[in-house]
């Protein structure tokens, strides 16, 4: 029964390879490519892969803070839930299954930002413990002593207290990731929706734009674009690359993070103008700027710009160069 549901699981996944590498792209998704980290098969670079992941992901929570340090705690959690009911067999298994899928999940993926990509590991663990201590709470807590209660206790607030830390973050912030998006997000696609609607746009957070408009995206960052993501993991994806192939695709303006691009940013692209938004949590920076691919460009863009500008919420601020 799992080997019948396994190949049913991974059916999808085959056949989205299969009619990706016919168009040209690669048999996984470019999103797991561009975002996992490289390996290099040498002594050294498999030793330096080994210790990021013993010392960043199975330690240091470092920039990824408390998601991190509740996806760790997974891993003393669900092997002390094994220990204390190995003599029921029915969950000795699953927990050892979900186990293993925590390991594999820090080792090679991430957190991530705004508690997204463990969010399955978390739920699954908390419905299974839940369900194991209600069927076996009489026999956990029969017979034990106050010192074992009081050591129980304490484990317990150590070991779920980053669980709860999560849950009540992503809560508080939920409000506030709304109002980022409406106010960076949406506003992206609405303005080039009214006055891009089918013309080659560059970007490198496209959901909204590509939502709101009909013309060729071009994904800076690589996760829509084949070529980007090739260059990403080829170690060209430069200032001089990304230039060259946006004047192949008849890109006119874009709209990027400074911070995402870095050195590789386009350098003969003109800067005309920036949003800034307040109290980011969720979008990948609280500035967006915009782009004219050349200076014939430049001068529609502010003006498109200008005239878009009443529709913006107050809480965005709007800079021109």
């Amino acid at each position: 029964a799992a080997l019948w549901l396994g190949f049913w699981a991974l059916l999808p996944v085959l056949v989205f390879g299969i009619f990706s590498v016919s168009k040209g792209s690669y048999l996984l998704p470019n999103s797991l490519l561009v975002k996992s980290e490289s390996l290099h098969l040498s002594v050294g670079g498999v030793m330096r892969y080994v210790e990021n992941i013993l010392v960043n992901k199975f330690t240091i929570a470092g920039k990824e803070g408390i998601t991190l340090q509740a996806t760790q705690r997974l891993l003393a959690i669900l092997p002390l839930a094994w220990l204390v009911f190995a003599r029921h067999r029915s969950w000795r298994t699953i927990l050892l299954v979900l186990t293993g899928g925590v390991v594999l999940h820090l080792a090679l993926a991430g957190t991530g930002k705004f508690y997204r990509y463990e969010a399955y590991l978390v739920l699954c663990s908390v419905v299974i413990i839940s369900a194991i201590l209600f069927r076996y709470r009489k026999e956990a807590l029969q017979r034990r002593s106050l010192a074992v209660y009081a050591l129980a206790a304490v484990l317990a607030f150590f070991l779920f207290f980053p669980l709860l830390l999560r849950t009540t973050a992503a809560l508080s912030k939920v409000k506030q990731a709304c109002i980022n998006i409406y106010e960076q997000q949406y506003q992206m696609g609405k303005f080039f929706q009214r006055s891009y609607p089918n013309d080659a746009l560059a970007a490198n957070d496209i959901g909204a734009v590509s939502f709101y408009t009909r013309g060729y995206i071009f994904d800076l960052w690589g996760l829509g674009n084949i070529e980007v993501a090739r260059s990403k993991k080829g170690g060209y994806w430069t200032s001089g690359f990304l230039q060259g192939l946006a004047g192949q695709k008849g890109v006119k303006v874009a709209a990027l993070y400074d911070s995402w691009l870095g050195s590789s940013l386009p350098a003969g692209w003109r800067k005309v103008a920036t949003w800034q938004i307040q109290n980011n949590v969720v979008c990948g920076d609280d500035t967006v700027s915009f782009y004219a691919a050349d200076a014939a460009q430049a001068e529609a863009l502010k003006q498109n710009l200008q005239s878009y500008q009443p529709s913006l919420p107050a809480g965005v601020t709007v800079r021109y160069y």
